[in-house]
């Protein structure tokens, strides 16, 4: 159980951790347009679509280093960053991609599911909410497990004590 409990704890975090991160990075371009996933990252035949974000302060040297590859573009700033949705041809995708490194930038991980932005992050909150559910529940599962067996919880933290003294004296007599 305390795995299963710590295993959903982590996936709880990381799911957590991702909606957030698309949320800060693509609801200020949702505000400019209602995109689906998908087509912030779609398959490449001839173009390519992706999300990239970089610090404010190195994004309008970097969007100059990239505009001629560029068929389209919606750039948010948002506090410090600018995230940047950009459309190219695929054979400019490797340029792109390391100009986008070098300059500290980052190419966000878009899930590629059909829903838009607002139905994305309403599915993973609910998820989460879910997922929050189960591991109260588990938490009480736990504690109550721990109250019927605490007994020989107390009991074990005995045995456990006295071998570890066993074995410390023996340690020190096998020392001479």
């Amino acid at each position: 159980m305390c795995t299963k409990l710590g295993n959903m704890y982590r996936s709880v975090v990381k799911l957590k951790q991702e909606v957030e991160e698309l949320k800060r990075y693509l609801e200020p371009l949702g505000q400019q347009a209602s995109p689906r996933l998908k087509d912030l990252r779609f398959p490449e035949t001839t173009c390519f679509s992706r999300v990239f974000v970089f610090p404010s302060e190195i994004y309008e040297t970097l969007y100059h280093k990239l505009k001629n590859y560029l068929f389209g573009s919606m750039v948010a700033t948002i506090e410090n960053e600018a995230s940047l949705h950009a459309i190219a041809k695929v054979e400019d995708k490797e340029i792109i991609e390391s100009v986008v490194k070098e300059g500290r930038g980052e190419i966000l991980q878009i899930p590629s599911e059909d829903l838009t932005l607002r139905e994305f992050i309403g599915v993973a909150d609910d998820k989460i909410h879910n997922l929050d559910e189960e591991l109260t529940k588990l938490r009480g599962e736990i504690e109550s497990k721990t109250r019927e067996n605490s007994e020989k919880l107390v009991l074990f933290r005995e045995a456990l004590s006295a071998e570890n003294e066993r074995l410390s004296v023996l340690e020190i007599v096998s020392q001479f």
